[in-house]
């Protein structure tokens, strides 16, 4: 008795390229879905980089009764950074209080990457100066541009200096805005290349990333909305460049760490004058609301 062949049907072309064309519609909704996760870890991940060294600055104000100046321009100079190390577990980070941050003796020191001064956020990484010091995505808002006080027709305050300034140490005590209200420090990454609107730039078009640079620290002054204009020249200050203002690669926002210890994702649409009001640490600015 004969038997009757079976046939297994194979897919067609057009069958084919159906499943991939399903197979890539899946790809790209889950995609965005990924990246957004990703960002969320790395976020939290630049949160707690930044609540580590707000807790070394406390223990460092714990043991000498003051925030260290944002910078020492006197010799041996150096940045608000090199005091700190042994705060944040860098002893053996071979760097010399006692000799200027450029000094051959500390190269070693100032080149190394440090983890937690790092934004995993940001695109490129490592990331070095032009003469090879590594950099840090976190800074000390020293003061406010008193342009943003113009461009909103108000009268600035008597102090416009933050809780880490130029002018010297500072105890808890002169914070009288309240260290719930007061930046301690705040994100300007992506450097030494320089960053507008989300857009890069140049590279090593943007200064003073160093960790040890002397220049750590940044004045909140305002921008074009695009970064361009220069100091002062507008009203964004926030996320619109990196040239020493405030800056992140997280959408919607920066992590700032206060001098209380706290870090809050501040939205870049909280009005300037709030931002500066968070910059001053006397400055007797009111602020309500959640930003």
């Amino acid at each position: 008795m004969l038997r009757k062949s079976r046939h297994r049907r194979a897919f067609t072309l057009i069958e084919l390229l159906v499943v991939i064309a399903i197979i890539a519609i899946l790809i790209g909704l889950l995609l965005p879905a990924v990246q957004k996760v990703r960002e969320a870890a790395a976020r939290t991940s630049c949160l707690n980089n930044m609540k580590q060294l707000a807790l070394a600055l406390h223990n460092y104000e714990g043991t000498y009764r003051v925030f260290p100046a944002s910078q020492q321009l006197t010799p041996p100079v150096r940045s608000w950074y090199a005091v700190i190390l042994p705060f944040i577990e860098q002893n053996n980070v071979p760097y010399n209080l006692g000799l200027d941050w450029t000094d051959p003796l500390n190269l070693t020191a100032i080149q190394t990457r440090i983890a937690i001064m790092v934004c995993p956020s940001v695109p490129i990484d490592p990331r070095f100066d032009v003469a090879g010091s590594a950099i840090s995505d976190y800074a000390a808002p020293s003061e406010v541009h008193l342009g943003i006080y113009a461009l909103n027709g108000i009268s600035p305050p008597g102090d416009i200096t933050g809780a880490i300034n130029r002018l010297g140490p500072t105890r808890i005590a002169m914070i009288v805005d309240g260290t719930s209200n007061t930046f301690l420090l705040i994100e300007d990454a992506g450097r030494p290349d320089l960053w507008n609107a989300g857009r890069f730039v140049a590279t090593l078009g943007a200064t003073n990333g160093a960790w040890a640079d002397p220049q750590q620290d940044i004045r909140v002054a305002g921008w074009l909305a695009d970064g361009t204009g220069g100091e002062g020249s507008g009203p964004c200050v926030m996320n619109c460049t990196n040239d020493n203002e405030i800056y992140s690669f997280h959408p919607g926002g920066a992590n700032c760490a206060f001098a209380d210890g706290s870090v809050r994702f501040i939205s870049q649409s909280a009005p300037n004058w709030v931002i500066a009001a968070f910059t001053t640490k006397a400055g007797g600015e009111l602020i309500s609301g959640e930003y």
